[in-house]
């Protein structure tokens, strides 16, 4: 089963532990979709930690109008939808009023 997992969570390596553990799940092939930067309201940049030796593909993309939670978009994710067909998308992002 193909899984796309989508979320600016799993950016930096301390947030990435759950991810090795649904890769290593029979039959699931994973590929997980961050932004490459997140400025978080001009106190710091964000910049995507690839890991190393990951069983599973993690693909940093450009994004415009992030950091907005709610109103942000990554440029190209339709071309990464085509070329990996996955059965599943799950969109993580945290919620705000």
């Amino acid at each position: 089963m193909k899984v796309l997992l989508i979320s600016h969570t799993y950016m930096p390596k301390i947030n990435q532990r759950k991810l090795d553990r649904l890769a290593n799940l029979p039959n699931v092939q994973l590929r997980v979709i961050v932004p490459q930067r997140w400025d978080e309201s001009n106190r710091f940049a964000l910049r995507a930690e690839i890991p190393q030796g990951a069983n599973y593909e993690y693909c940093p993309l450009p994004t415009w109008f992030a950091p907005h939670i709610s109103r942000y978009l990554y440029r190209s994710l339709d071309l990464t939808m085509r070329e990996f067909q996955p059965d599943i998308v799950h969109f993580e992002e945290s919620a705000r009023c």
